[in-house]
């Protein structure tokens, strides 16, 4: 992984405002990170009320089988950035059925960190709540 980050670049990712929060609203800004979360929207998910549209769907989605992950070869979680913004503690994830839920922020869930790099290409890792690297 140290010669991929020396090419990691500053995206500009869109997520939910703080304010929307508990309140169902879906208010976002424009945040700049090197590491970051993937949102519904971008794993081809837009079905809630209380999901905020957080930047545009990304085509290695499209499939939704490409959703799914293993952990020692059994489905598993895993988070997504964006807030049910019902709650004040709740996210989406993607569940080991490959189907969207909800969660609290202190569930164990493994996450898909995603990143660009200067060659223009998406990155995609998953880390199990476990520590295993995938």
């Amino acid at each position: 992984m140290s010669e991929i980050s020396k090419d990691i670049v500053t995206s500009k990712i869109e997520i939910t405002k703080d304010d929307a929060l508990g309140k169902s609203e879906i208010d976002t800004e424009i945040i700049n990170r090197k590491i970051f979360l993937l949102s519904c929207s971008e794993v081809g998910i837009q079905d809630s009320i209380n999901m905020p549209k957080e930047g545009k769907m990304l085509k290695y989605f499209k499939k939704s089988e490409n959703r799914k992950v293993y952990i020692d070869g059994k489905d598993s979680s895993w988070w997504l950035r964006t807030p049910n913004t019902y709650y004040l503690s709740c996210t989406y994830v993607i569940g080991a059925n490959n189907k969207i839920g909800t969660t609290n922020a202190y569930d164990k869930n493994g996450v898909r960190p995603a990143f660009c790099c200067i060659k223009l290409f998406l990155y995609i890792l998953f880390f199990s709540p476990f520590n295993h690297i995938h």
